[in-house]
């Protein structure tokens, strides 16, 4: 069995993947200002994602072959996602409030 040697084609879904996933986390902050429900359904796989990218950098085997960009790029989607979700969280709870 023959493995790979060359992994460039593979560079779009490294980086383009949590990309995706961070824009629809950015997406999810203008129905979160508002406190509506949609913006946990587009936040939640954001920010879950997010731990997945970020679990799968931290149990590398030898983290020294990593690309540092990722250090960066794979926690962005969870933090983007977890402020959306707080955003909500706290807009949803003064609009109880005024009621």
């Amino acid at each position: 069995m023959m493995f790979a040697s060359n992994f460039d084609g593979l560079l779009p879904f490294i980086f383009g993947v949590p990309i995706i996933i961070m824009l629809l986390g950015l997406i999810s902050f203008i129905p979160s200002a508002f406190g509506h429900w949609s913006a946990l359904i587009l936040a939640i796989p954001c920010a879950l994602l997010g731990l997945v990218l970020t679990f799968s950098l931290v149990a590398d085997i030898r983290p020294d072959t990593i690309i540092p960009a990722l250090w960066i790029l794979y926690p962005a989607p969870f933090f983007v996602g977890s402020t959306s979700i707080g955003l909500w969280y706290f807009r949803r709870r003064s609009r109880k409030n005024q009621s």
